[in-house]
């Protein structure tokens, strides 16, 4: 989790980040995957020349500099030049022992949960994987938490099972690119609806 209360730079370090992906598309490295925050951090002078004013009809007052961009020095390291003493840019600070884990409660925990699993597939499918037979269905929320798709309940034997998600947007329109939680649901009433969830970017060719 990282919090800060500049726009650009935190989403700078999750961009470093992605550098480290072994996707083979290769898609945090496509030429203007990162134009996006130069715009933003020199929006009152960006390399496009767009003339960014929000606040008026017609092209009147630049908008200021939305944040600062910059990148780490290595990925070993991952320090910033605040980090480094050799700037007034990013500051990135582990906070250590912030969090601690909390042993969940059984009480109305699902046997379906300990034997399901959900990930993600090529091509907008999932891959649920059952070492029991359940009776469950798939919920799609995009990145805000709305729902905007699910299929209905069925009935799943034990294995490993490929589902598309095509049919299951709403009015069986495409979904636009983007990233979204599919989640499994038991239809056990004394137990917790999710059972499982995997994170799956939509990208059209």
């Amino acid at each position: 989790m990282f919090g800060s209360q500049d726009p650009v730079a935190i989403e700078c370090v999750p961009f470093d980040l992605f550098q480290l992906d072994t996707d083979p598309h290769e898609y945090p490295r496509i030429d203007g995957a990162e134009d996006y925050l130069i715009e933003a951090a020199r929006a009152n002078d960006p390399p496009s020349g767009t003339f960014y004013d929000p606040n008026y009809p017609t092209p009147t007052e630049r908008l200021p500099s939305l944040g600062v961009w910059e990148h780490w020095n290595n990925a070993d390291d991952r320090q910033y030049s605040r980090n480094l003493g050799s700037g007034n840019g990013i500051e990135l600070v582990f906070v250590e022992g912030a969090a601690s884990a909390a042993t969940p409660s059984l009480r109305g925990r699902s046997p379906v949960s300990a034997s399901c699993a959900l990930s993600e597939l090529p091509g907008g499918t999932v891959a649920l994987s059952l070492s029991s037979p359940a009776r469950l269905r798939l919920t799609i929320c995009d990145a805000r938490g709305r729902q905007v798709g699910a299929l209905p309940y069925a009935s799943f034997v034990a294995g490993t099972h490929k589902i598309s998600l095509a049919s299951a947007w709403a009015e069986n329109t495409p979904a636009p690119a983007g990233t979204y939680v599919v989640g499994v649901h038991t239809a056990q009433r004394d137990a917790p609806s999710r059972v499982a969830h995997c994170i799956v970017d939509l990208v059209h060719r």
